[in-house]
């Protein structure tokens, strides 16, 4: 069972492996992010090389221009409906927070509850993106909600986790184009594969063998 200190500490030796591929990567996201346009589709290439980077595979820095056309239009698709959610508690918490009873503080405060839901949940929306074979947003939506649910601890911990490396990167501006970006990628994208890996290991352990057929035994 794989902490989120473990999974970061093997992010940050995952990522000076290919720090050189990597690093053009952070540069071309960076550039990507900067244009607006091309933001999404490069979250999403980031990440599909954080991916194979987080399962050992060997990565090539020009894969992310093909991974930017792969996801361009579903990455914006992801990126519109997961933005309405956002803009939905924004409203909500805006709403009743006029109000002074105590009723309307409550639901205010679940809304306010929503958004730190939200926030955690953006951990696993691109790598259950970049995972299937096929993107489809409601699906890789459902993923990542279902997985935050299911490790909610490990959740929060890989959340801090990030919050403290994007928190000491701001004092200085290099390492945020250098490494933060990679390294939170390759961490959340390896949380995905090893936690939806022990969920179907444990799916399997649970479900009781076939018995055998009297056919079979004949």
């Amino acid at each position: 069972m794989l902490s989120p200190f473990a999974l970061f500490w093997r992010a940050l030796k995952q990522w000076w492996g290919d720090i050189y591929t990597l690093w053009l990567a952070n540069l071309l996201w960076t550039l990507g992010t900067l244009l607006v346009v091309t933001a999404p589709p490069a979250a999403a290439a980031l990440n599909a090389l954080a991916r194979q980077t987080a399962q050992d595979e060997p990565v090539q820095w020009a894969h992310f221009l093909r991974h930017v056309g792969r996801y361009f239009w579903v990455s914006w698709g992801l990126t519109l409906l997961d933005g309405f959610i956002l803009l939905l508690i924004a409203v909500n918490y805006q709403f009743w927070g006029r109000f002074i009873e105590g009723w309307a503080r409550w639901i205010q405060g679940f809304w306010g509850a929503a958004f730190l839901v939200w926030l955690l949940w953006q951990l696993y929306l691109y790598p259950a993106l970049v995972a299937q074979a096929r993107p489809n947003v409601i699906r890789a939506m459902r993923n990542a909600f279902l997985l935050m649910l299911n490790e909610p601890v490990r959740t929060v911990g890989l959340g801090w986790l990030c919050l403290a490396l994007l928190t000491a990167s701001v004092g200085v501006v290099f390492p945020i184009f250098m490494a933060t970006p990679a390294v939170i990628a390759i961490a959340c994208n390896g949380a995905y594969l090893a936690y939806t890996d022990e969920m179907d290991h444990h799916r399997a352990r649970a479900v009781p063998p076939a018995r055998p057929r009297r056919s079979d035994k004949a």
